[in-house]
């Protein structure tokens, strides 16, 4: 649609890439906070588990630990979001550049 109303390729492109981005950082930022929040709080999540169920997850009986080891590092984390980064960069790239050369009667035939 925007190409019939005479936009050029390249702003195609620039409509949709921001939006790919916006997704990909909104989802990379809940993503690092769930994933904070649960390594953070892994043994009381299972303390409360254990009462919610009233039993035992981690019985001393069969296993050896009796509690979930969990190591929080800002390294990792912050590694891990700059790959999420980019591969959302990259997974926006595709759309945007396709959408963009997309000729309009080509698109609207299968419709």
């Amino acid at each position: 649609m925007l190409k019939t109303l005479g936009m050029p390729p390249r702003r195609i492109a620039g409509v949709f890439l921001p939006q790919g981005l916006l997704l990909g950082v909104t989802g990379v930022v809940f993503g690092l906070g769930l994933g904070a929040a649960l390594a953070l709080n892994v043994n009381r999540i299972l303390s409360g588990l254990d009462h919610l169920f009233h039993t035992r997850l981690l019985p001393p009986s069969i296993y050896l630990i009796t509690e979930l080891p969990a190591h929080f590092r800002w390294q990792e984390m912050t590694a891990t979001a700059g790959v999420a980064l980019v591969l959302c960069l990259l997974a926006a790239v595709y759309p945007a550049l396709r959408g963009s050369r997309l000729m309009p009667a080509e698109a609207l035939r299968h419709e």
